[in-house]
């Protein structure tokens, strides 16, 4: 509680908190989709260069727990939302060929045409 203007106001701090700023690349999945390209720009962009392999494994991790919550999530939405996420889910999978490699094929290929 704090006074301004000569009233007593009330600050609500109840969705204020910290977390891990590389987990917001998690919604990477949709640039990647539509543009690999620019998706290797963010990422390159937000590093100053080629990011750290601890920033790619903990990225599979945040993007394979967002996937599989997202198609649940599209239950309530109906068959086209599901259809959707299950799309993603399995491109998902091919980029990080089935969770084996912790960088997305995607930017593999466009950090190879910038050779």
């Amino acid at each position: 509680m704090m006074i301004e203007n000569g009233k007593l106001v009330i600050i609500d701090f109840d969705r204020y908190d910290f977390g891990d700023p590389w987990e917001e690349f998690n919604r990477i999945v949709w640039c990647a989709q539509s543009s690999p390209h620019f998706a290797t720009g963010q990422l390159n962009g937000y590093f100053g260069g080629e990011p750290p392999m601890e920033f790619f494994k903990l990225l599979a991790l945040y993007i394979a727990s967002n996937t599989l919550s997202s198609i649940y999530w599209a239950i309530p939405l109906g068959q086209n939302d599901i259809d959707i996420m299950m799309k993603q889910s399995q491109d998902v999978l091919m980029w990080y060929n089935d969770m084996q490699n912790p960088v997305p094929t995607w930017y593999q290929a466009c950090k190879k045409m910038l050779k």
